[in-house]
């Protein structure tokens, strides 16, 4: 386990984001080291490691999130909601030809 990528994996989760497999860096996708130093030590380490702190690690085919343990269901289901409201809107500018980036502000 590597200090410098485990504490910038620790802040990307804890800002809410998702940890991809791919990353898009001067217009190429690239491997993304957060991604592959997880995958490296997921059951060994970061497993645990969040764990201990109250959230469920959360592996997935191409991307890697966390969830709190302590799921509240009343929450979970405006969660899932909110969740479908962004999934049918993403689904609508893909197929009028928008890319996601629409969405952000110009940073």
């Amino acid at each position: 386990m590597r200090q410098q990528l485990s504490q910038a994996i620790y802040k990307e989760l804890m800002s809410g984001k998702v940890i991809n497999k791919d990353t898009y860096e001067n217009g190429e996708i690239k491997p993304n080291p957060l991604f592959e130093e997880m995958l490296n030590n997921y059951d060994q380490n970061y497993k645990p490691l969040y764990l201990n702190i109250g959230f469920e690690l959360v592996m997935r085919n191409g991307f890697i999130y966390i969830r709190s343990v302590e799921r509240d269901e009343e929450y979970s289901e405006v969660v899932r909601k909110i969740q479908v409201l962004l999934l049918i809107l993403a689904r609508g500018l893909h197929e009028q030809g928008y890319q996601l980036d629409i969405l952000r502000d110009g940073e």
